[in-house]
């Protein structure tokens, strides 16, 4: 969501989550996802699902809920820190609510480590804005 955010035309169902990883935090997002009724991709729909914390601390975890996909990211490739990409990352109002969106630079450096042809993709269309934008 953040290439679009950005002003890419680049139209995604995904939403990838970085997360701070502080106790305190990791129980507001284990509450934030259990509302969207998240769980693994592989695990089955029915019945009721219970989030623990090593689910919320795997390196990458992909998750369905009621909002879409969701990946929660742990590993922060070519990136020094969460509290790094948190000061570098910029305030965006969607219908109200505030969001925090990774800057251009570091998503590009997120993406750089991928060998995903959408993932090259992305870091083409954000090297395009950035030029656009200088």
């Amino acid at each position: 969501m953040a290439v679009m955010l950005h002003g890419a035309d680049y139209l995604t169902s995904d939403c990838d989550l970085a997360f701070e990883r502080s106790k305190a935090n990791l129980e507001r997002l284990k509450e934030a996802l259990e509302e969207l009724e998240a769980r693994p991709v592989r695990a089955p729909d029915d019945g009721k699902f219970e989030l623990d914390l090593s689910i919320l601390m795997a390196p990458f975890m992909h998750l369905k809920s009621v909002a879409g996909p969701i990946d929660l990211i742990n590993r922060l490739p070519n990136i020094e820190s969460f509290e790094q990409l948190y000061e570098n990352s910029l305030s965006v109002d969607i219908d109200g609510v505030e969001i925090r969106v990774a800057a251009i630079d570091d998503i590009i450096r997120l993406k750089n480590d991928s060998n995903r042809d959408r993932d090259q993709m992305h870091v083409t269309m954000l090297e395009s804005l950035k030029q656009l934008e200088a």
